[in-house]
């Protein structure tokens, strides 16, 4: 083999092993249907506070001007 092949082929190897450690990085990082549903299920609890909050909120402000409408006009 000569040093033109033999460089060439050190530098595919390099560049190989940088990708196979790439992908392997990549492969970690994963999500599995068990993440997606588990993600799933807190987002619609999360769906379920923010309702409940938006609603005691809006009835909240409807007394408070409803008060301040009879009250003090």
């Amino acid at each position: 083999m000569d040093d033109t092949t033999s460089e060439w082929r050190n530098s595919v190897e390099r560049r190989l092993g940088s990708l196979e450690t790439d992908v392997a990085v990549i492969r970690s990082n994963y999500a599995t249907k068990e993440d997606l549903a588990r993600l799933e299920t807190q987002m619609a609890a999360v769906e379920g506070r923010l309702i409940r909050w938006f609603f005691a909120t809006a009835m909240g402000l409807s007394m408070v001007a409803f008060a301040a409408g009879r009250y003090l006009g």
